[in-house]
């Protein structure tokens, strides 16, 4: 399918002081689980959604700008390593505790959301923001004034019991209102989970 990119609402390419989030979740909102030793993991596995993530992440808006992600520290720590931090974007991690280290001098490490949004926002070398994960981060982004779009790829048939992990969706219908919702992709299916790849925001 072509990117979601090309589907996001027009009004936060104009916005100098905005942002996206973007996630996947079962119908209920759940998000993730721990695994056998107790390390954040995914109860799904979708080589379409990664590779949406990763595009729509990546595609900035000039060729002289880097997207940049926020994420929480156990967010950042469930990445591979090979893929921490996360190539060809800036990673900022807002991590509430202090002490927190990323193991990477690249990586800026904040003790808030806004304090990571202003650092980004001052650097004119930024392109897009995303919010990334997790729980806590997400429902923040959620109500926070400066979100503009929400890609959300929904995971239809996998049942909220294998998450224990969740963020409140409908944070996103208080948000956005009742029209917010506005691209509903098609139903895909990979690997016998039937999925959407979903977009809100306004006109």
């Amino acid at each position: 399918m072509d990117s979601l990119v090309a589907h996001s609402p027009p009004l936060s390419e104009s916005r100098p002081r905005s942002f996206y989030a973007i996630l996947a979740s079962t119908p209920g909102g759940g998000i993730g689980a721990l695994d056998a030793i107790g390390a954040p993991m995914i109860p799904w596995r979708c080589k379409r959604d990664m590779k949406n993530f990763k595009d729509t992440t990546s595609i900035s808006t000039g060729d002289d700008c880097e997207n940049a992600v926020i994420v929480g520290p156990k967010t950042y720590m469930s990445f591979p390593l090979n893929m921490r931090p996360l190539p060809g974007r800036i990673n900022v991690v807002v991590a509430s505790r202090p002490g927190f280290d990323p193991g990477n001098k690249d990586v800026t490490v904040v003790s808030s959301l806004n304090g990571a949004l202003e650092i980004l926002y001052k650097n004119p070398k930024v392109g897009k923001i995303f919010v990334c994960g997790g729980a806590e981060l997400y429902n923040e982004a959620f109500v926070h004034p400066d979100l503009s779009v929400v890609y959300h790829t929904v995971m239809h048939t996998v049942p909220s019991s294998k998450c224990d992990t969740f963020v409140d969706l409908s944070l996103l219908q208080k948000r956005f209102g009742a029209a917010g919702l506005y691209y509903h992709g098609d139903i895909q299916e990979e690997s016998g989970v039937k999925f959407s790849f979903d977009v809100w925001g306004v006109d």
